[in-house]
This record gives structure tokens, sequence and C-alpha cells, in this order.
């Protein structure tokens, strides 16, 4: 049997108008928020369409749960974990 991919593509736009690192230097609010954006760009871009995103395509106010970093975690693994809670707000 031959199999195709019959995967779809998505052109997904991601705003997020606030997000609020208190107490991070800011040299490490940078380095969060890239990471953060470079993990979900590789969660969205991995499997389908998350469920939440396919209801109506579009997503008000989303609660990522709580994210519980461990004492000395870098601004990278900070943000690839706030990212892997927000993904998993979507599949919610």
């Amino acid at each position: 049997m031959n199999r195709t991919n019959t995967r779809q593509k998505y052109n997904i736009n991601i705003h997020i108008e606030e997000l609020v690192l208190d107490g991070f230097p800011v040299s490490d609010q940078n380095r969060i928020t890239a990471a953060l954006q470079q993990e979900l760009h590789r969660l969205l871009g991995q499997g389908e369409l998350p469920v939440m995103l396919r209801r109506d395509g579009s997503v008000v106010r989303l609660d990522g749960g709580t994210v519980r970093l461990e004492s000395g975690a870098t601004p990278e693994t900070m943000g690839k974990q706030v990212a892997q809670s927000l993904y998993g707000g979507l599949q919610r």
C-alpha cells in the first residue's frame, strides 16, 4: 500500500499582547522570549493543529497553567517550558 502525506499545512500567526517577566534581568527576558517563540514555532509545526485552533481558528485568551521553573534554569529552558505550557493549553 502506497501512502501519501495528507498532512495539511496551515499559516498560523501568533500575537502575544503581553508577556510579563517580572524579576528577571532584561538580558534574560530577551532570551526567554526568543526561546519561547522558537519552541512555539517548533511545537506548532510538528503535527496536527491543536484542538483549540481547530474550533474557530482564534484564541482570545489562553491559560497555560502553572509553570514550575527549577532553580538555576537557563533563560532558554524557561522560555521552552513556558511555550510547552502554552501549547498544552491549546490542546485542552
